[in-house]
């Protein structure tokens, strides 16, 4: 499964084989920002992103089969940037909110209007703005401070599996059922809808099948 992935590009199991070598090298990322994380996760970052550039510049064919998984390292290094900077309380300067409020926007705009058509940029694209999302949604939800608005992220938060899991596959279902680079918007709306939707009801089979398991084993 793993080689495979790597070798042929089998894409049903690149999740897999991305997530074991990022969590097998973690300590190593972990200990070496450890000391300076301010200044050496953006180093991870560019270098990660300077992978993606050299792989589809001097390899591109290659690089067409391990995109998907290679794509999605520099994400995974920001998340680590922000978990280190919730960690350490870490504020969002005024500068910092408006550069991410910018960039989200025209971000935003540049996917909804013109769509690049190559799935790799798609994926930079959207990092970038999941990132800046990020920054504004916690100072938004920051200020609010509205029990609500907690208790529905986390309640969204207990379908977190199940939303990742049945996302993509809607996606890859719908895809050539309803047209989706002319009303990009709507698409992914009526994906989000069915996702939430299956994910209530996956999530409460598998409780139930667990409950009744537990009692039979009691």
């Amino acid at each position: 499964m793993f080689i495979g992935f790597y070798k042929t590009g089998k894409r049903q199991f690149w999740y897999f084989s991305l997530i074991l070598v990022l969590y097998i090298l973690y300590p190593l990322i972990h200990r070496f920002i450890r000391p300076k994380p301010s200044k050496r996760l953006p180093i991870l970052i560019l270098s990660a992103v300077l992978l993606n550039v050299l792989l589809f510049t001097l390899v591109s064919d290659y690089y067409k089969v391990v995109e998907i998984a290679i794509s999605r390292i520099p994400i995974f290094l920001v998340g680590v940037w922000l978990g280190v900077l919730s960690k350490n309380k870490a504020e969002v300067s005024f500068v910092g909110l408006m550069t991410a409020a910018v960039v989200l926007l025209i971000g935003a705009f540049s996917v909804s209007y013109f769509y690049p058509g190559r799935m790799e940029l798609e994926r930079s694209i959207c990092g970038v703005i999941g990132f800046s999302m990020v920054i504004v949604l916690t100072v938004v939800f920051h200020c609010l401070k509205n029990g609500a608005i907690k208790r529905m992220f986390v309640t969204v938060g207990t379908y977190s599996m199940e939303l990742y899991l049945l996302y993509e596959k809607a996606c890859m279902i719908l895809n050539g059922k309803l047209i989706r680079d002319r009303y990009y918007f709507c698409f992914y709306l009526v994906v989000l809808t069915i996702t939430l939707m299956m994910s209530v009801l996956l999530k409460n089979t598998v409780d139930s099948l667990l409950s009744v398991s537990k009692k039979r084993g009691s």
